[in-house]
């Protein structure tokens, strides 16, 4: 307890780590903290959390499942890279993001080069934490998703709130 900030590299290939129990001080992951922990199955992120730096949980190969903390400001790039996770979230720019490296990646590998997302997988919640499947976009102030069924679902209004942060 009392910790806030886990360093820049400080588990970096750690192989042997496997789970880890976070305190609910923790506020930030830096950059390649737990870049190369092979072995690390499962992270279950506070309600406090509120950075996670680049790279953070890169080349974590045995990484399944990750849900980002509503309360998470600052999502760095490739925070999951050359994992096979699936990264569950309720902010849709988190979201976005992810999609966008996702989507960025599949062009690298049809032009003949490394693909470091190609094993992760983005699923948009709910309020209720249920899963919403489709493409997302945004007119107008307002942010929409386009269900598998072509249906469209309004997922809120973006116009005057800081940031253009979307309330579920």
């Amino acid at each position: 307890e009392g910790l806030e900030t886990i360093g820049n590299t400080v588990f970096r290939d750690c192989t042997s780590l496997q789970d880890i129990n976070w305190p609910d001080s923790l506020r930030s992951i830096g950059m390649w903290a737990f870049c190369g922990c092979s072995s690390l199955t499962q992270v279950q992120l506070n309600e406090n959390m509120q950075t996670l730096d680049q790279c953070a949980f890169q080349q974590c190969s045995s990484l399944s499942e990750v849900t980002l903390p509503d309360g998470l400001a600052n999502f760095y790039a490739n925070v999951f890279s050359e994992t096979a996770c699936v990264v569950k979230t309720s902010n849709i720019s988190y979201y976005a993001a992810i999609r966008q490296q996702i989507e960025a990646g599949k062009k690298l590998e049809e032009q003949g080069k490394n693909n470091f997302y190609k094993d992760v997988q983005v699923k948009l919640l709910d309020a209720e934490g249920n899963e919403i499947e489709g493409v997302v976009f945004e007119e107008n102030n307002y942010r929409y998703i386009v269900l598998d069924d072509n249906s469209v679902q309004l997922l809120g209004y973006t116009g005057d709130m800081p940031g253009g942060v979307l309330r579920l």
